[in-house]
């Protein structure tokens, strides 16, 4: 088979199901898969959440998930890819993080933040 690229969610999707005793079973045959079959192809598994990259560090943990190659979280303000010996996805893509700050004007976040805050008040 020819490798693939497979980027899914985390949250109600690969954990917090309501039944997790088969959401855990299910998730387990699926990585044994992946790692005996997709991974050996080359294929990348991405995991793509508004989680910061501390808080799925903590989550991976929990739920026992597999290194990814590459993790964009925080809404994709964070990249991080398997870059480097340790075999761990913890490389902060640093060109990602130049074209999102060459682009990024926070004073006028910060206006637009203000401005909506306080239109919530006054309604």
């Amino acid at each position: 088979g020819s490798p693939i690229c497979l980027i899914t969610d985390l949250d109600d999707t690969l954990v917090g199901h309501h039944d997790k005793e088969r959401a855990t079973i299910d998730r387990n045959r699926f990585f044994k898969y992946w790692d005996d079959v997709q991974r050996p192809l080359g294929s990348k598994l991405v995991y793509n959440s508004g989680r910061s990259y501390e808080s799925f560090r903590e989550l991976q943990l929990e739920a026992d998930l597999p290194e990814p190659d590459v993790y964009i979280g925080r809404v994709g303000t964070q990249v991080f890819v398997r870059d480097g010996p340790s075999g761990l996805c913890d490389h902060l893509h640093r060109e990602w993080v130049a074209q999102l700050d060459s682009s990024w004007s926070g004073s006028i976040v910060d206006a637009a933040m203000r401005e909506a805050e306080e239109q919530c008040k006054a309604q």
